[in-house]
């Protein structure tokens, strides 16, 4: 029995070692080599999680399926593979359906998950102005009903969740209704409901419950908060007049609180954590502060894609696209970062702008915006792969094309696309009305 014991200690670990490294082939080699011992119900359930976690379904499925009985464990693996591989709905349906018998925490867990997951997804619709995921919400209620009638209902972690998958469907009232009945809350129950209401547009509630933080529950916000109140303090700029100040349009009561966390997250000592100066550089970006940006963007002595995009975007949007586009051509000599789509977007919009104010030429009978479509052109030559996988990038092209007078590259992006969006059509649309081609105006319109 010993012996017995100690090979499958050696499985699970062997196994452990494939799921973190992904290794497929050699987690198929542990499986045949690993005979009876495999049929234990623990090594089984290992099996289902290294398979998942390897991308392979159909085969973490297949060992499910021919195990002689299930516990907690051998769902709560199954469910959760569902989840990591993008297949979150079919993990809710499984625990939906009342096939197990008494989910435990983990199931719950990675249910919440999968529906926090499915509501990113979802496009939602718009009620009483608020965006709400209906699918992923109802699901996310029948969930919640579920884990009201077990025996977790006192886990905080899974209350957590619940608020983060609550903030994720559009529904806050929901997520504010769990954390008020949570009898213990910690950093991540304060984080979750902050980051609910800066991504729900709620950025005045994120900041009063900010400073309600540490009142009475001596819960100190971390670096995750000031992430989270940063982006409100973004939103809120993108809604504030603003005026100019030394010839620069400033959002003057947005800044006063970007500085005053910017000062905070210095006493903290995680100013120069990368996603805590990311957000500063794009929350000083979007008050119009760009030299704060530039400055704190300077400070790191290493940046990421989300870094990088957040300067070359700010730029952009303060109407200095020369800048920005001087920067992506330096992340891309630099070579220790790859741009992503967002990047992209924001080098291709500061082509676009900055075509607007070159006067042009006259070829063909057309307005040509020359210097700035041959630097869009290299930019899209860049991104050519990206622009098949994305259509954001790509319907960013067709904008950057159509403002610099090119329509036949912006027809030749545009009928590239196998599901155009209604972002693409009006780009296209109004690109052949700003250009003057009445008679391919209407013909795109048939």
């Amino acid at each position: 029995m010993r012996v017995a014991r100690t090979n499958v200690a050696k499985l699970l670990l062997d196994l452990r070692m494939c799921s973190s490294s992904r290794d497929l082939e050699r987690g198929k080699r542990i499986h045949e080599a690993a005979g009876r011992i495999a049929g234990s119900i623990v090594a089984a359930n290992a099996l289902v999680a290294m398979y998942a976690r390897c991308g392979s379904l159909d085969l973490a499925r297949g060992v499910f399926d021919r195990m002689p009985c299930h516990n907690a464990g051998s769902w709560s693996s199954l469910v959760l593979g569902y989840v990591e591989n993008g297949e979150g709905g079919l993990g809710v349906e499984i625990i939906l359906s009342g096939m197990i018998a008494a989910p435990d925490s983990g199931i719950f867990l990675a249910g919440f998950k999968a529906c926090a997951g499915l509501a990113t997804k979802e496009m939602g619709c718009e009620i009483d102005g608020t965006l709400v995921k209906t699918q992923a919400l109802e699901k996310a209620m029948a969930l919640h009903s579920q884990f009201q009638g077990s025996s977790c209902g006192r886990d905080y972690i899974l209350h957590n969740n619940m608020v983060s998958m609550y903030s994720k469907c559009g529904s806050l009232a929901d997520a504010r209704r769990v954390f008020d009945r949570m009898l213990l809350r910690d950093v991540v129950s304060w984080n979750s409901l902050v980051m609910g209401c800066a991504e729900n547009e709620e950025e005045e509630l994120a900041l009063e419950l900010f400073g309600c933080m540490g009142m009475g529950e001596n819960c100190e916000p971390d670096s995750r908060t000031l992430v989270a109140v940063l982006k409100a303090c973004a939103m809120l700029a993108a809604k504030e007049d603003g005026c100019h100040v030394d010839g620069k349009f400033v959002k003057l009561r947005c800044v006063e609180k970007v500085i005053a966390l910017h000062d905070r997250a210095r006493e903290m000592g995680c100013d120069r954590e990368i996603y805590v100066a990311s957000t500063l550089v794009d929350a000083y970006a979007k008050c119009g502060r760009m030299a704060d940006s530039q400055q704190v963007f300077d400070s790191l002595t290493s940046h990421n894609v989300v870094s990088w995009t957040a300067l070359i975007r700010g730029y952009v949007e303060n109407g200095q696209g020369e800048l920005a586009l001087e920067l992506f051509h330096r992340m891309k000599r630099e070579g220790r970062t790859l741009p992503d789509a967002l990047t992209l977007a924001a080098a291709l919009k500061a082509c676009a702008t900055m075509a607007a104010r070159e006067e042009g030429k006259q070829i063909d009978g057309r307005t040509v915006k020359v210097k700035w479509l041959e630097k869009g052109m290299v930019v899209h030559s860049q991104a050519t792969r990206m622009v098949s996988n994305s259509v954001q990038v790509a319907n960013t092209v067709i904008d950057m094309y159509c403002r610099c007078g090119s329509m036949l590259n912006a027809r030749k992006v545009f009928d590239t696309l196998r599901f155009p969006t209604v972002v693409s059509w009006n780009a296209l649309l109004l690109g052949y009305a700003d250009n003057g081609e009445a008679e391919l105006l209407k013909k795109a319109r048939e």
